[in-house]
């Protein structure tokens, strides 16, 4: 049994009767690093938020599965919702500064987890927000548990973000775009220790980002989303090496090397009011199938772990 597996996920907005998430399926092995991968609007962030049962104003759930550790998310009150989210399963925002309280210190903030979800004492409180500080590699623990999120820098208010994910020693880890604000410096600094901590605490990390060579090197094996579903699901080293679907080709071309960017990605992606009857990449593929006009085609097995969503493999 997988420690993480989703099975087809639907969500959207419920006034429109528009699906956003569409039938989406994946599994994750425990201590594995899961990348999410595509473009914005393509439903990445709204699948991680769904694996912790939380949604953007607007958005519903309609059905699908979410299994973590043999717990069927979608069958939990609110009440045993709350005790897990945090404990089992917690997520790190992409913009810390409007995510973090203003007024709270970072300490107190970190302490909120640990009051909800363990019964220690104040000072052994105190003692775990120190040890959380100093193990996300933010120096003088005590001097910046009392500290403001304005008074960090950006690299240090990620930390702190990542230090309140852990607070509940969870074992699977939503890390949304995670890295966004930063510069490259911090980028690999805030990478480096998300792969510390998966070595260390083998901890489970669905990893979504739009950056090619941020999944490359953080994840085990890669999701890519177009539109709402997954088109591609593979290895990461054989998702890189053997690129099936047109449009991981066309992202693994347009990533800039030496320099350069190889191919500009044309288009946007589609408008998913205006929703295809047929493949959602059609007017956007360079060598379109035939069949994509007005047939949808499923996601299919090509190889062992490699799944593409392509007329051309079927």
């Amino acid at each position: 049994m997988p420690f993480l597996e989703v099975k087809d996920l639907i969500l959207g907005l419920k006034e429109k009767n528009l699906s956003l998430v569409d039938k989406v399926s994946f599994s994750l092995e425990k201590k594995e690093i899961l990348g999410i991968l595509g473009e914005s609007g393509c439903g990445k962030s709204l699948t991680g938020f769904a694996l912790l049962k939380l949604f953007p104003p607007g958005i519903t759930y309609y059905s699908g599965e979410v299994i973590i550790d043999n717990i069927s998310l979608y069958k939990l009150s609110e009440k045993e919702t709350l005790k897990l989210r945090g404990r089992k399963i917690a997520i790190i925002l992409q913009d810390p500064l409007s995510s973090l309280n203003p007024v709270l210190t970072i300490g107190e903030q970190i302490e909120e987890v640990l009051k909800y979800h363990f019964n220690l004492r104040k000072h052994e409180r105190k003692e775990k927000v120190y040890q959380l500080l100093k193990e996300v590699g933010i120096p003088e623990p005590k001097i910046r548990a009392k500290n403001y999120p304005h008074q960090l820098s950006g690299g240090l208010r990620q930390r702190a973000m990542i230090a309140m994910a852990l607070a509940g020693e969870p074992e699977l880890l939503v890390a949304d775009e995670p890295t966004t604000a930063l510069d490259v410096t911090l980028q690999i600094q805030v990478l480096e220790l998300l792969h510390e901590l998966n070595q260390k605490k083998e901890l489970t990390i669905v990893f979504i980002s739009h950056d090619l060579g941020i999944i490359r090197w953080i994840a085990n094996k890669v999701c890519v989303f177009y539109a709402g579903e997954i088109v591609e699901m593979a290895p990461t080293k054989e998702l890189f090496n053997n690129p099936l679907h047109p449009y991981t080709q066309s992202l693994i071309e347009s990533y800039p090397k030496e320099d350069k960017i190889k191919r500009v990605l044309k288009g946007g992606v589609v408008n998913l009011l205006k929703k295809p009857k047929g493949c959602r990449y059609f007017e956007r593929c360079e060598t379109p199938c035939k069949d994509g006009k007005d047939k949808h085609p499923e996601l299919i097995s090509v190889k062992d772990n490699h799944l593409v969503r392509c007329f051309r493999y079927a």
